[in-house]
């Protein structure tokens, strides 16, 4: 198992990774709030033997207030993430959009 929170900008990494581990294996890919789950899955080029999982990081409405992520909301998602082995998993919320923290 791979849990990974990479740049955007480091777009050939998960390949890398991908061509040292042999045998069936499990990729939690972490990825931002505004990410484009479905055209990231898509430029990525693993194995058929990798389970690839997206874990989506939101943010905290609070008091009509919003907030990022905690570091402990981030682990418990990511381990939630893990415990539930969906391919989709989101921490937290993305909407109201237009109202995530600046």
């Amino acid at each position: 198992m791979v849990i990974a929170w990479i740049h955007s900008y480091a777009e050939t990494v998960l390949e890398s990774i991908a061509s040292e581990i042999s045998g069936i294996w499990k990729l939690f890919h972490v990825l931002g709030s505004s990410a484009n789950l479905n055209e990231i899955k898509d430029k990525i080029h693993l194995l058929d033997i990798t389970h690839y999982r997206q874990v989506q990081l939101g943010f905290i409405m609070e008091n009509g207030q919003s907030r990022w992520l905690t570091h402990k909301e981030i682990s418990q998602g990511v381990i939630d993430a893990i415990q539930h082995d969906r391919s989709i998993n989101i921490v937290g919320t993305l909407q109201p959009w237009e109202q995530r923290p600046l």
